[in-house]
């Protein structure tokens, strides 16, 4: 089944378009657009658009759609699109640089961008005062580098940097490890990564 969706071309690039129970979600320089049965009902604009914001990704809960943009974060869910920092009771400046989250037991994960802090929620109050931020003991990233996408399958979460360099982290060993290119050239302008089901790791760049 093909499914056509009213976006317009000249609103700036498009980042992403989600499944979201029986909606789908779309995500682009232009803001945000709740879709059920390819009618429009839900949308928040950024205004003005910002052709250079950087799209991190996605995450999706059960029953949220959480995105990570340089832009700001958003929380997608019930008809509704909200700021992230709105819906876990913190202020902007405690989530602007969030790239990512995870679920791990009962709790709900962030990364920030930096891989040097993250926040556990509990998923049964996600506004609890007792939000856990801590640092990330590893000095992972060198100066100026920081994640521009990443991807999850299984227990492995892959970061891909500015610098080109991956990094995997083990959900189930809360552990972090570099992963050497076993290519003889450097990784330039990098642009995405992807996890595939043989757990090979796929990286693309602007130049591919």
């Amino acid at each position: 089944k093909i499914e056509r969706y009213a976006i317009s071309t000249s609103a700036g690039r498009s980042h992403g378009l989600f499944p979201l129970g029986e909606q789908m979600v779309y995500f682009g320089d232009s803001g945000l657009k709740i879709f059920e049965n390819d009618v429009i009902i839900k949308e928040k604009s950024i205004f003005p658009i910002n052709s250079k914001m950087e799209f991190y990704g996605g995450y999706r809960t059960q029953d949220e759609l959480l995105i990570f943009s340089s832009e700001k974060n958003y929380l997608v869910k019930e008809n509704s699109i909200s700021n992230l920092n709105t819906w876990l009771g913190l202020e902007e400046v405690e989530t602007k640089d969030f790239v990512a989250a995870f679920n791990k037991k009962d709790s709900l994960v962030f990364i920030d961008k930096w891989l040097q802090n993250k926040l556990t929620v509990p998923l049964s109050n996600v506004k609890q005062s007792g939000n856990a931020k801590n640092k990330i003991q590893e000095n992972l990233l060198q100066p100026n580098e920081y994640v521009i996408r990443w991807d999850r399958r299984g227990n492995s979460i892959v970061y891909l940097t500015n610098n080109g360099r991956v990094i995997v982290y083990s959900i189930h060993s809360d552990s972090y490890q570099p992963i050497k290119n076993n290519s003889t050239g450097k990784i330039l302008d990098p642009t995405d990564i992807l996890i595939d089901r043989n757990s090979d790791i796929w990286v693309t760049t602007k130049s591919n």
